[in-house]
């Protein structure tokens, strides 16, 4: 490899870093947004009662489910952030495996230790976040829709 080539791959690295670092904010804020227009839109059905009581049965039943589809979207799109970073996890390993001293770099890191690794600990954690989100969306529809 060449000085040039490596300076490259080193500013790749670095940029590639970047753009885990920003789309890791983006997970967090996708959550916090999901819950956060979940809650807004489920208060405001159930503060407007009087306006949801002139709908048709049928809508009024439809737009208590509202804060269950947000939550389904914004879990999408969450989960399309995730592979993303996986994806760009995935290529920064092998640029550390080329470049980097055996067993030395973050990537190399997070894949020695399973136990300790973001990604598992991220996907518990949001996993359940997740679930209990759209669980409690779907109820709230089920039961005062």
């Amino acid at each position: 490899m060449t000085e040039n080539e490596l300076k490259f791959h080193l500013e790749e690295y670095k940029l590639l870093r970047g753009e885990i670092a920003f789309t890791t904010k983006l997970l967090y804020d996708t959550f916090f947004w999901a819950t956060l227009a979940s809650g807004l839109i489920a208060a405001w059905l159930l503060t407007n009662s009087e306006r949801t009581g002139q709908l048709p049965s049928y809508a009024a039943r439809v737009a208590f489910f509202i804060p269950f589809c947000v939550s389904i979207l914004a879990c999408g799109g969450f989960y399309h952030f995730h592979s993303v970073i996986l994806n760009v996890a995935r290529y920064l390993r092998r640029l550390e495996a080329k470049v980097a001293e055996p067993s030395l770099g973050w990537e190399a890191a997070q894949r020695a230790d399973e136990s300790a690794s973001i990604a598992r600990i991220s996907k518990v954690r949001f996993g359940f976040g997740w679930t209990a989100l759209i669980g409690a969306d779907f109820l709230f529809g089920l039961l005062v829709g």
